[in-house]
């Protein structure tokens, strides 16, 4: 493999493909989040994240890292 090879489609493609019950995905970067939006269905887009579908038909929260903290509107508090 070449030094220079990206390794999204490895990373970012494992959990399209094994995950069987939801889950949910941070896209850190942008060649991150091309890739799941080139490999699964969008169900419905909310105002910091993504429903998404696998082609397994798993689905699955997108969030850019950004908008993860503010993806779950529950947090225990100390």
């Amino acid at each position: 493999m070449p030094e220079d090879e990206s390794l999204v489609h490895i990373f970012a493609g494992i959990p399209l493909e094994v995950q069987t019950t939801p889950f949910v995905l941070v896209a850190y970067d942008k060649p991150t989040l091309d890739y799941v939006l080139d490999n699964a269905n969008q169900v419905q887009k909310n105002e910091q994240s993504m429903t998404m579908r696998t082609k397994k038909g798993i689905e699955f929260y997108l969030t850019g890292n950004e908008n993860v903290n503010g993806l779950f509107t529950t947090r225990i508090q100390l």
